[in-house]
C-alpha cells in the first residue's frame, strides 16, 4: 500500500516521468472525428446521405428523421479510432459523407468531418494504464531493494512437509 498503491497515485512528478520515459506505448491509431448515423431503413440512409449534402447539421437531421418519439435514426459523435466497432469495418478513411454500409437491421453513414493522424496519446488520456504500469514499475524496484538487502532462505525440510500436507 505505501511504497507502490499510495506511491503512485500521489507522486505525481514521478508519474509524469515515467509517461515521458514510456510514452512510445501509448500510441493513437489513426482516428476520424465523425457523426455516425444508424437508420433503420436504406431510404433513411439516402436522406441522411442528401440532407448532409444539403448542408444540415446532425442533430437537425436526426430531429427531422424521428418525428414524434419513432427512432428511425441513431446519431453518435465523436473520435473514433479505424477499427473501432462504432465505425463500418470496410469504410474508406476520407473525409467527408461515406456511402451506405448495411449491419445487421441497420444501415450506416458516416460523416468524417476530420482525419486525425496517429501519435501519442497525452498523460490525461491514458492516465489509469500509466498509473497502473508505474506501479507495477515500482513493485519491480521495490522487490528487487529488498532481494539486495535480504538473503532468502528456503528451509527445504519443512517446505517438503508442507506440500505433503497439501497433498
Amino acid at each position: 500500500e505505501k511504497n507502490i498503491w499510495k506511491e503512485a497515485k500521489n507522486d505525481t512528478i514521478g508519474l509524469q516521468k515515467f509517461y515521458d520515459q514510456t510514452k512510445q506505448n501509448y500510441q493513437w491509431k489513426q482516428r476520424v472525428e465523425a457523426d455516425i448515423f444508424s437508420a433503420t431503413s436504406k431510404m433513411n440512409a439516402q436522406r441522411i446521405q442528401k440532407m448532409l449534402e444539403d448542408g444540415k447539421v446532425a442533430e437537425d437531421i436526426k430531429t427531422e428523421l424521428n418525428p414524434e418519439g419513432v427512432v428511425n435514426v441513431l446519431l453518435t459523435q465523436g473520435v473514433f479510432e479505424v477499427g473501432e466497432q462504432e465505425l463500418p469495418q470496410t469504410m474508406e478513411m476520407k473525409k467527408g459523407i461515406s456511402g451506405i454500409y448495411p449491419s445487421n437491421d441497420s444501415f450506416t453513414v458516416v460523416n468524417v468531418k476530420e482525419i486525425l493522424p496517429e501519435g501519442v496519446k497525452e498523460l490525461e488520456d491514458v492516465k489509469g494504464r500509466v498509473i497502473s504500469n508505474y506501479q507495477n514499475e515500482l513493485e519491480t524496484r521495490w522487490i528487487d531493494q529488498l532481494h539486495s538487502k535480504y538473503k532468502v532462505e528456503v528451509n527445504s525440510k519443512t517446505l517438503k512437509k508442507l506440500k505433503r500436507q497439501l497433498k
